[in-house]
């Protein structure tokens, strides 16, 4: 009898220890990767290091109708970078101002090869494998090329911008339907189902989208039946006092070519760095963005724990407290990005704000069907493509949602190809060492 008792207190006291390690351990990483910073670039918004970890899936306190429909389960996630922030008006400015500036230079510019770079001394090229690269450090911050002196040497740029048409349009407004972009991305889903056929090229498994990159303003007025939002519609993303609000307007497929850009944008920066690796951008799974989300805490509603109110009694984050009620302590809408506490991984806006995209495709069971290893629903948009094959996970929460979105647990979709007013994005970048990070 005594043998026995003593078997029962040495696991107890086992499984105890074990539980209080694993808490120790999450609380450690949590107070280290806030510590974690990654500068993209100068003037960037920052990133914040998230350590790899476990955690329960759709884990939540919802009342038993819910718990019947909702699925749990326990997955691990890799270690990653992700933004601190939502991406915010400024830095999807850079994306669009580049995009601008591109245009103008390979289609309007009569002196092309002044905005060039030019080749090392005595080297040779072939314009076939060296395709001709702008030079990024002269055009700047593209005031050089829509200053009147050089606009009235290229008469051509003027075809950028609208003529009067007396009605919405006034002359000298940007024509943003010319803002497209046109990347590619190799498609490892597809090359990898095709293993066993027969050898085939790489451009078969590449995929490649045009988009028009320019936020869909028109949200502010398309989302609300009867409402006077056109101050929002006109000066949301193009004034200079709301440079540090969330990008709102902006569907999946222009979320997904920004960070090809930032990709992009950031490896050229830093080219000449042999010791910085070049980062891929890209679109948190949803497993990632939860797991985030969740700051080291474990089995808590929110960000920051259960409650949705601080003992100030004030919101602990940017939502619809109630019908009809939007106001709130950092305004009626969208607030800066910065806005409220950040959780404990120093992410801020994991709830409420905006909601963001994630890279997954929405499906009810996912979690049924998903590994327990950096789980994911990945899919890159096909012409043919189903309705239900269009839909990508959205998850956080916004400033027009209520209090059930706010929960790291809860998730809902949108269609790839809508823009919304409370829907914005933030990205990640994978880490292959996290052991050197956390020294």
């Amino acid at each position: 009898m005594s043998k026995h008792l003593l078997w029962v207190l040495s696991c107890c006291f086992s499984f105890t220890a074990c539980n209080s390690f694993n808490s120790s351990r999450t609380a450690e990483l949590a107070r280290k990767s806030a510590k974690v910073t990654y500068s993209t670039n100068p003037g960037e918004q920052h990133m914040v290091f998230i350590p790899s970890g476990s955690f329960v899936m759709g884990q939540s306190k919802e009342n038993e109708i819910f718990d019947q429909l909702s699925q749990q389960r326990k997955v691990s996630v890799s270690s990653f970078y992700m933004d601190e922030t939502e991406v915010d008006n400024k830095l999807y400015h850079k994306f669009v101002n580049w995009v601008r500036d591109s245009i103008a230079i390979t289609n309007y510019i009569t002196d092309k090869e002044s905005w060039y770079l030019k080749p090392p001394p005595g080297k040779k090229t072939d314009p076939s494998f060296d395709p001709k690269r702008i030079n990024w450090a002269k055009v700047g911050d593209g005031r050089l090329i829509w200053n009147k002196v050089n606009r009235k040497k290229n008469p051509d740029l003027e075809r950028m911008f609208l003529s009067s048409d007396g009605l919405f349009s006034n002359k000298g407004d940007l024509d943003v339907s010319q803002l497209r972009y046109q990347y590619s991305l190799f498609d490892f889903k597809q090359a990898f189902a095709a293993r066993n056929s027969p050898v085939r090229g790489r451009e078969e498994f590449t995929f490649r989208d045009t988009v028009n990159v320019y936020p869909d303003t028109t949200v502010w007025v398309k989302d609300f039946n009867y409402s006077a939002n056109d101050p929002l519609m006109r000066n949301y993303f193009s004034h200079p006092a709301l440079a540090n609000y969330p990008v709102v307007g902006v569907s999946w497929r222009q979320a997904l070519a920004f960070t090809v850009w930032r990709t992009n944008y950031v490896n050229n920066y830093y080219g000449r760095n042999k010791k910085r690796r070049k980062s891929e951008f890209r679109l948190p799974t949803e497993a990632e963005w939860e797991y985030a989300a969740r700051g080291g805490l474990v089995a808590k509603e929110y960000p920051w724990g259960n409650n949705l109110k601080n003992d100030c009694d004030c919101l602990m984050a940017n939502f619809k407290s109630g019908p009809g009620n939007y106001v709130k302590e950092k305004g009626i809408y969208t607030s800066p990005v910065k806005s409220f506490y950040p959780n404990g991984y120093g992410l801020y806006n994991m709830a409420g704000n905006v909601a963001e995209w994630t890279a997954d495709l929405y499906s009810t069971s996912v979690l049924a069907k998903a590994g327990d290893l950096n789980p994911r629903n990945q899919h890159l948009p096909q012409r043919s493509d189903a309705k239900d094959m269009q839909r990508r996970v959205v998850k956080g929460g916004s400033w027009k949602d209520g209090p059930y979105f706010m929960r790291n647990a809860a998730r809902s979709f949108e269609y790839q190809d809508t823009a919304r007013s409370n829907i914005g994005f933030r990205t990640v970048v994978s880490i292959s060492d996290e052991r050197a990070i956390l020294k």
